[in-house]
């Protein structure tokens, strides 16, 4: 039995339909290549994507803290702005204290120089006051010389004397008050210079 002479298929069919089995082979074998390439390339696209969306995440973040770091800078130059009024008035008060310690020191000065003053007129108080006693002595001696016809002298010598007296005792603390204020006033202007 002759396979050959039978069949409608030759041997060159075979070959043939082979042929165009290996063709069609290569060719979805190139197919999957191309499939397998484009598999890679959209693997890798996509991790690219992935990176592009990690890096605008980032970029946002950053933008964010961009804006966050300009709005506290424009309070911190607010709040700046807004306290230059108050450091300018507390230089100029700053500047005005040398004046005003100099001030000071004059009006101490003035206040010692009357303390002096007064304390000169509590001694001539105070002379008066001894004359006054010396007054009333004498007044005293005169009416008991006259005896009777004196005593109205006697009366009058003993108002002086307790007047002179009172002088001297309000002369003497007004002497110790201003002597206190001079001594004072001495110490705060040698503090000041």
């Amino acid at each position: 039995m002759d396979l050959t002479a039978d069949s409608d298929i030759t041997m060159q069919d075979v070959i043939n339909a082979n042929d165009e089995m290996g063709v069609m082979i290569a060719s979805g074998k190139d197919t999957l290549s191309q499939f397998s390439s484009s598999a890679d390339m959209m693997h890798m696209v996509c991790g690219q994507l992935a990176e592009a969306e990690e890096i605008a995440a980032t970029s946002d973040g950053i933008a964010l803290n961009c804006n966050v770091a300009t709005e506290r800078s424009k309070q911190g130059n607010g709040f700046a702005l807004g306290g230059l009024p108050v450091v300018r008035e507390l230089a100029a008060s700053m500047t005005r204290i040398p004046e005003s310690v100099k001030a000071t020191h004059a009006s101490l000065e003035i206040l010692g120089d009357r303390s002096r003053q007064i304390g000169e007129i509590a001694g001539t108080l105070e002379d008066f006051a001894d004359q006054a006693i010396l007054f009333a002595l004498n007044t005293a001696i005169g009416a008991a010389m006259a005896s009777d016809q004196g005593a109205g002298f006697a009366t009058v010598a003993d108002d002086i004397r307790a007047l002179a007296e009172r002088t001297t005792r309000a002369t003497k603390k007004l002497t110790q008050v201003t002597t206190e204020i001079q001594t004072e006033l001495t110490g705060v202007v040698r503090s000041k210079d």
